[in-house]
């Protein structure tokens, strides 16, 4: 198997951080979406393909968006694995059985659980409650986008699966 189009899926990933990075203007209230675009293109290939995003790799990932976001060291890195971990516990592969309501379905509980954790860690960070409405705002944005991120994801997946084949085929 070729190595570039096993690097698919942490490349799309890694692309969303660095558009993460950019200077978006984002108003306080959905400062934590960029964040959670890495979030949901890590869902997507997780659901999909669990081999493609091992638990060490999204950690890293988080530990990537912690360094870029000036963020404690570790933050973003827990709030990830531990959606993943939902991710991989909520019934059947979510993007192939009932399609994309069900992947959207499965990515709105995980943005909700890590949205509650990422408010939990970082109110336990500054050692009181926190405003959670950044929070809230970002999670529904999320949810909003995820079906345009995902389409965008399987076009790449489909082209890498084709792209595949073809090898394949020539090789047989």
């Amino acid at each position: 198997m070729p190595a570039f189009p096993a690097l698919f899926a942490p490349l799309s990933v890694l692309l969303l951080l660095l558009t993460g990075m950019t200077p978006l203007g984002l108003s306080g209230d959905i400062r934590f979406l960029p964040p959670g675009l890495v979030l949901a293109a890590i869902y997507f290939w997780s659901v999909r393909d669990a081999r493609s995003m091992p638990y060490w790799l999204i950690f890293l990932f988080g530990l990537a968006v912690d360094i870029v976001s000036y963020g404690p060291l570790g933050y973003w890195a827990v709030v990830y694995v531990t959606g993943i971990y939902v991710a991989r516990w909520l019934p059947g592969p979510a993007e192939e059985s009932h399609g994309a309501i069900r992947g959207w379905l499965g990515m709105a509980v995980v943005a909700t659980i890590t949205s509650v954790v990422a408010w939990l860690l970082a109110s336990g960070y500054f050692m009181q409650a926190i405003p959670a409405a950044p929070f809230v705002k970002s999670t529904a944005a999320l949810i909003i986008l995820y079906p345009f991120l995902a389409w965008a994801l399987s076009v790449v997946a489909r082209a890498t699966q084709e792209r595949r084949a073809l090898n394949l085929e020539r090789r047989g």
